[in-house]
């Protein structure tokens, strides 16, 4: 059994440039080892947005060395990149980018739902490359909804998304550059669901929404991250109303990193060449 090593609730929320907001729920600036490959959890509660004219954005932002992962659950989020890449995901999409040797990346609520206003939800994973994947260009997935393996829980306790790694026969919709597990899971009120996760790996749990018990002993509430120990294999859950949460897994890199805003490197010189590539312009433009 896996066991609840700490609880971790929001830190203050992170208001985009023009009003889009999320909490991180965890940072690499805190305890790196204990979430690796996973950086950073930024979740959007949800929230309701009025109707405007003018959308709620992110201006671009220069990125290499690692991979944004982004789940929209209500609402809309048109995206687009330096390397080429745009679209707009809708409940249930996911968008696997990855910055790799470098790209400007720019979201907004869609202006269809920015005209006609309604409830935003989204969470955002920064996750690690390895070393050997840095430096490769820049590519992205685009996963829809229908695209995303859905599967039923044993004894009608709900179902799983199997977003990326294996959920028994069952492989994920993404490819990943280390090996770990992403599944959206929703759990039913009163119905209890077993989960094996590899042993030695990092694991952590957000509640979306609702209310489970961790292994028959921690309650965990909406918009917390139940983080658990490297030992055991087995998650055990229990929901005390409907549930909806996401689990996320890996293998940890044992390797060195340095953060420079959303440069995530090896090592020094590899920043100090970032930030140069990015002042003489070699990570594109957006237009």
């Amino acid at each position: 059994m896996k066991k609840v090593v700490s609880i971790l609730s929001p830190c203050p929320s992170l208001a985009g440039d023009d009003g889009l907001a999320a909490r991180t729920l965890f940072s690499h600036q805190d305890h790196a080892d204990r979430h690796s490959p996973f950086l950073r959890l930024n979740y959007a509660a949800p929230t309701p947005y009025p109707a405007r004219s003018r959308r709620h954005k992110v201006h671009g932002s220069p990125q290499r060395g690692f991979e944004t992962v982004t789940l929209v659950y209500q609402g809309e989020l048109e995206h687009r990149d330096s390397s080429g890449h745009s679209g707009i995901l809708g409940p249930g999409d996911v968008q696997w980018l990855s910055a790799a040797s470098g790209l400007l990346y720019q979201a907004s609520h869609s202006e269809p739902f920015a005209r006609q206003g309604g409830t935003w939800e989204m969470v955002q994973l920064w996750i690690n490359l390895p070393a050997c994947a840095k430096t490769l260009p820049p590519s992205q997935q685009s996963l829809p909804c229908a695209d995303i393996p859905a599967l039923a829980l044993p004894d009608q306790a709900g179902q799983i998304r199997v977003i990326a790694g294996q959920y028994r026969e069952q492989p994920g919709a993404a490819r990943h550059h280390s090996p770990l597990l992403l599944w959206d899971i929703q759990i039913k009120a009163g119905h209890q669901a077993c989960f094996q996760v590899p042993e030695g790996w990092n694991t952590s749990l957000l509640v979306r929404s609702g209310e489970v018990q961790v292994n028959q002993q921690t309650r965990v509430r909406p918009a917390q991250v139940v983080l658990l120990s490297l030992e055991g294999q087995t998650i055990r859950l229990n929901a005390q109303s409907d549930t909806q949460l996401l689990l996320l897994s890996g293998e940890p890199i044992d390797e060195p990193v340095l953060t420079y805003g959303s440069f995530v490197m090896n090592t020094q010189q590899e920043i100090t060449q970032a930030i140069a590539d990015f002042d003489q312009g070699r990570f594109g433009c957006l237009g």
